[in-house]
């Protein structure tokens, strides 16, 4: 909440003397004093608190290479600033061997990876957001963006579920399917082949999302289904499969069991819940199936 402005100049004139400013910003965490962030720690607003956004304008204006280091237990509201950074790094509030973690990241000893669990919304009005929202409703529909978006603002997330780069980079290719159509309960398959297009190894992380197109409830317009992180080494390529249990599709109806109806669903490849690479329509036919075991919840995506 320190509101001091002391220090920027400094900061300034440090990040002019640099070849890349490391800006760390967010929340300081605990459970009594002055914390900001952590258990019972609630806020009416996600901007950064205090100087923070001017602070990262100002480095930002010195035309040095900025990178963000955001402290947070929440998904705050970064502003433009984030858009003139040349990376964001989110640290969460890191443990006790967060520091080397970082250190790693930044100096690019280690490979980061991770993708977000969360939303990071653009403002605070468009919370609640989240990728699993009911088709109809929302930031998106199926296969498109709002039907009603914001007048006054973009309707899409600043950072969607699932979102994150790593030093790699990739390229999907060769997409199969197994069938175009499979009974209710059936399993079925689909897969890509990733290839490392970077000199040096990476990580990259495949996501599988499901969304039915004539549920005889209003379903999430994008579930996820399962994910695969793969290990591919530079100039090589994995291929990722995911077998698919159409149980997944299943929902909960009023006499209070689980169902997959027939007609039509889709499967769908991305590296976020905004960011579709690749989509199968996949026709689920014969009779109503009714779960008399538990169903399935995860696809396991497997590498070769």
């Amino acid at each position: 909440m320190d509101e001091a402005v002391d220090d920027i100049p400094a900061a300034v004139e440090a990040a002019r003397n640099a070849d890349v400013a490391v800006v760390a910003v967010g929340e300081r965490s605990g459970w009594i004093g002055d914390a900001t962030g952590g258990e019972g720690r609630s806020r009416a607003d996600l901007r950064l608190l205090g100087r923070q956004t001017e602070l990262l304008n100002a480095v930002a204006d010195t035309g040095t290479a900025m990178v963000v280091v955001l402290f947070s237990g929440r998904p705050l509201v970064l502003g433009a600033a984030s858009e003139r950074a040349a990376a964001v790094i989110v640290a969460w509030h890191p443990g006790p061997f967060g520091g080397v973690a970082l250190g790693e990241a930044l100096w690019g000893v280690g490979e980061p990876g991770g993708r977000l669990p969360i939303t990071f919304p653009r403002g605070v009005g468009q919370v609640p957001m989240y990728s699993g929202h009911s088709s109809g409703s929302g930031y998106r529909c199926a296969e498109g963006p709002a039907l009603h978006p914001y007048i006054d603002s973009d309707s899409t997330p600043r950072y969607p579920f699932g979102h994150g780069l790593s030093f790699a980079s990739f390229e999907w290719s060769e997409f199969e399917a197994s069938t175009a159509s499979a009974e209710c309960g059936a399993t079925v398959s689909v897969s890509l082949r990733v290839t490392n297009t970077s000199r040096r190894d990476g990580a990259e992380v495949v996501q599988l999302y499901g969304f039915d197109h004539c549920a005889g409830v209003t379903r999430p317009v994008r579930q996820l289904l399962g994910f695969s992180r793969v290990e591919v080494p530079a100039g090589g390529a994995v291929r990722v499969t995911f077998d698919v249990d159409t149980s997944l599709f299943a929902w909960w109806d009023s006499p209070r069991r689980w169902v997959v109806e027939p007609g039509p669903v889709e499967l769908m490849l991305a590296r976020s819940a905004d960011d579709v690479v690749w989509r199968h329509r996949l026709a689920l036919t014969g009779p109503e199936l009714s779960l008399d075991r538990r169903r399935a919840f995860y696809s396991v995506g497997r590498a070769s």
